[in-house]
């Protein structure tokens, strides 16, 4: 058996690169989509923000994915109303 030495060296998200930001965005997308039991405290706003703040301008895909982030919270939002 071998053993690793792990530190529990960390950095605050808020500290994180803008694409690494970005990509936890995507991944949360996908998690909202999906309804995951992990995204129970999180909500279409706080990733539209994260969204928002994490993309680069200068990349065409990157705001596309924005602009869907911000439909996709139009629409589940709405369908979560009803549902209620």
């Amino acid at each position: 058996m071998v053993n690793y030495a792990c530190a529990a060296v960390y950095t605050p998200f808020a500290e994180l690169e803008k694409p690494y930001q970005f990509a936890i965005a995507v991944v949360m997308f996908g998690s909202l989509l999906k309804d995951s039991k992990y995204t129970k405290t999180l909500s279409w706003n706080k990733l539209s923000g994260l969204a928002t703040s994490s993309f680069d301008v200068n990349d065409p895909l990157q705001k596309e994915f924005v602009d869907i982030v911000d439909k996709a919270k139009k629409l589940y939002t709405k369908r979560r109303r009803k549902a209620e």
